[in-house]
């Protein structure tokens, strides 16, 4: 559907219109759609963070995925959890965690899946910034394509190819580990 800026233009697109009229022209739904559904971040290197991932949580012999899930709760695979910490409503009271990283595997999985959950994350990122009591911190991260399968070889680690990383500001060796280094210089807000 197009907007219709001269009355005597009975096509509806712009080839008639006047050269001033023809650049203001846009059709509705592009522009609704950039500011209803804000696209996923570039993250340049993203396959350098895909990398550092599988290192160090997936493919690493020395840490337990189910400890990390179950125990210390930093990694967050279930979908229903992930939109319950991303809601807007809910405002995550938790001590433990202030950082959040939500990686997504958008080239694999079904759009419809992950389509609200950049608007979500940014949401997020605007309740954190305005409010002072809270200083959680949100990152949206995209994966590369094949990124489901590399992260779900070892078995169905994140089965909706979305999952939630937490780090906690107070540790004192989240300085030194090199994913949140990638992810807090390279990744930009969305």
């Amino acid at each position: 559907m197009s907007f219709n800026f001269n009355s005597n233009n009975t096509s509806g697109g712009n080839k008639n219109l006047s050269i001033h009229e023809s650049l203001a022209y846009k059709p509705l739904t592009v522009v609704l759609n950039k500011t209803l559904y804000p696209d996923f971040p570039i993250v340049p290197y993203n396959k350098d963070i895909l990398q550092l991932l599988t290192l160090n949580y997936f493919d690493n012999k020395n840490i337990n995925i189910e400890t990390l899930i179950n125990k210390e709760k930093i990694l967050v695979t279930d979908y229903n959890i992930c939109m319950n910490i991303l809601s807007l409503n809910e405002t995550v009271k938790d001590d433990l965690f202030d950082i959040f990283f939500v990686f997504t595997c958008n080239k694999d999985i079904d759009p419809l899946l992950i389509k609200h959950i950049p608007i979500m994350v940014s949401n997020k990122q605007k309740q954190s910034y305005s409010e002072l009591k809270n200083d959680n911190k949100y990152k949206l991260i995209q994966l590369p394509y094949n990124s489901f399968s590399t992260i779900n070889k070892n078995g169905k680690i994140a089965p909706y190819g979305v999952f939630i990383l937490r780090f906690t500001s107070k540790d004192n060796t989240l300085s030194k580990n090199s994913l949140y280094i990638n992810i807090i210089n390279k990744v930009p807000d969305i």
